[in-house]
């Protein structure tokens, strides 16, 4: 229940500017929510300011539950006016729209929510109770209403809602009979339909594996019926005894005993004496089996063709091993000759080697012995003439640079003797065209010293250029006074033809390898190479030597 002065007062706050202005409809229903939410009273929904509501005068109590007042003084040791009610509610009962059931809310601890006379409080949820009836909450009516009648046309409703359920239920079971019998039928035809089609793949199986089996069989005869067919006249006849002996009268050997060792070892077979059987055999055993009428059967035939296969390969065998023993026996003497005829000659080639390896040997030590000796003769008759040659050589050097020390000497002294007339003024560069030297020379004070020494000095020089090439051009004719000297003496020509053989072979290896492939023959290609040394050496002073002579 809301106060009108709790109105007035929410009415006050809103008018502080201007007490006396009449209030709007709008400020008064602001002033009503304002009051309801200060007092923990909330108004339903559907209420607006433009419903109907009675304001409760201040001193108006609550007569409800008129035992609550007798019971308060006791309880709590307040009066009993304290039971002014600050909360508006509409009725503490709620019905069950579902079955007619009363439901109590308990308004004492409703009312005793502000005893303490607090402006505000912290109110604790309450569980809505459930109807005692349905055990529902959704379906409750504010107050206590009788709804008897409502409830027994919603019955019947319900009651056609339930038969028109149960038809269509018996609808749907009969249509879902009927598709599970369809179902039912169609796995049927389908389990029929699998078992025929697995009965005949379990046949066709069957029949593949027999046809492979008689297939194979048939393949193993004609295989053998190819080997007889391919076999000589003779190893046939031999192969049709009856005994089934393969070697004559030569000794078994064991492994053909053990090979024929158990019941195949006395087996016997049979032949055809017509030829037009013989042809049919080859061509087609079945057929020439079925119009004999199976007599003898297919086995025993199959068999009898086995055996003579099998004793025609082992003759064949016997006489294969026996040619290959003769043919490795003559392979063997024929590389064994060969073997013989080549030992004797690497034997032949060897001597060769060793010979021409000693002779090679005593050559070399008796030309060691000869040069040695050469070389001590040599030494000897040429070690005054060294010693001479030194001695000059270390005197044209000393006496060189002492040319070369008095030539600086003057040049500095000249230097220092034009510097000074020039800075007394007894000569002038231009005197000589600015040359100061030239100028210096023409005077009166100049001398020819330093030219003089200059002069000297690269006559010195020149001489001694000209000496080395003398000897350098000596050098290069010694090799004729040699050849000649050479050619006189038998000795000097075999060491000189060792010689220019060794050095042959080596230029020939250096020009394969700079010319990859030789074209000419090695002589020519040495009178090229000795040319082109010779015109070049008459081109430059002082050329190379041949390396090789032919």
């Amino acid at each position: 229940m809301i106060r009108s002065s709790g109105i007035e007062r929410q009415l006050q706050g809103l008018k502080i500017d201007d007490p006396d202005e009449e209030p709007s409809d709008a400020e008064v229903w602001r002033a009503i929510v304002a009051a309801g939410k200060l007092q923990g009273v909330y108004l339903p929904a559907s209420y607006t300011k433009e419903s109907p509501m009675n304001l409760a005068p201040p001193k108006f109590s609550d007569g409800t539950d008129r035992s609550l007042v007798r019971r308060w003084k006791a309880l709590t040791g307040l009066g009993a006016t304290s039971l002014e009610r600050d909360l508006y509610y509409l009725t503490p009962y709620l019905t069950c729209e579902r079955c007619n059931g009363l439901v109590f809310l308990d308004a004492a601890r409703m009312r005793g929510f502000k005893v303490d006379g607090r402006d505000t409080a912290l109110f604790p949820d309450e569980t809505l109770v459930k109807c005692p009836g349905c055990a529902s909450t959704v379906e409750y009516r504010i107050g206590a209403h009788d709804l008897l009648d409502q409830i027994a046309g919603s019955r019947a409703e319900l009651a056609r809602m339930l038969r028109s359920r149960h038809r269509a239920a018996a609808v749907l079971r009969r249509a879902y009979r009927f598709y599970l019998r369809r179902a039912r039928g169609r796995a049927v035809r389908c389990e029929a339909l699998v078992r025929g089609l697995l009965v005949a793949r379990c046949g066709a199986v069957a029949a593949s594996v027999v046809r492979g089996r008689l297939g194979r069989r048939k393949a193993r005869t004609c295989r053998q019926v190819r080997v007889i067919q391919a076999a000589h006249p003779m190893s046939l006849a031999r192969a049709t005894r009856g005994d089934g002996d393969v070697w004559g009268n030569r000794r078994v050997p064991d492994w053909y005993k053990r090979e024929l060792a158990g019941p195949t070892r006395r087996r016997r077979v049979f032949w055809y004496n017509s030829s037009r059987q013989v042809e049919l055999l080859y061509h087609d055993y079945l057929e020439l089996c079925a119009r004999l009428g199976f007599l003898p059967p297919r086995f025993v035939v199959e068999a009898n063709i086995c055996e003579i296969a099998r004793r025609i390969e082992l003759r064949e065998a016997r006489l294969v091993t026996a040619v290959q023993a003769r043919w490795r026996a003559l392979t063997v003497q024929r590389l064994l000759l060969a073997f013989l005829r080549e030992r004797v000659r690497w034997r032949q080639v060897r001597a060769a080697a060793v010979f021409r390896i000693c002779r090679v040997v005593r050559g070399w030590m008796v030309r060691n012995d000869a040069v040695a000796a050469r070389r001590a003769e040599i030494f000897r008759r040429n070690a005054l003439g060294a010693y001479r040659r030194h001695r000059d050589a270390k005197r044209t050097k000393q006496t060189r640079d002492l040319m070369c020390d008095a030539l600086r000497a003057a040049y500095v002294q000249e230097r220092a003797r034009e510097r000074t007339a020039r800075y007394c003024g007894l000569v002038h560069p231009s005197a000589a065209a600015g040359n100061k030297m030239r100028a210096f020379e023409i005077s009166a004070y100049g001398s020819t010293t330093v030219a003089d020494q200059a002069t000297e000095l690269t006559a010195s020089i020149a001489a001694d250029l000209k000496a080395q090439r003398s000897d350098k051009r000596a050098f290069d004719d010694r090799a004729t006074v040699l050849k000649v000297r050479c050619d006189a003496d038998s000795t000097l020509k075999t060491y000189h033809d060792a010689e220019l053989r060794a050095r042959s072979s080596r230029l020939i290896q250096q020009l394969s390898a700079s010319h990859r492939v030789l074209s000419e023959k090695p002589a020519a290609l040495l009178r090229h190479y000795n040319a082109s040394i010779n015109a070049s050496s008459a081109s430059v002073k002082g050329g190379r030597r041949p390396l090789a002579h032919v």
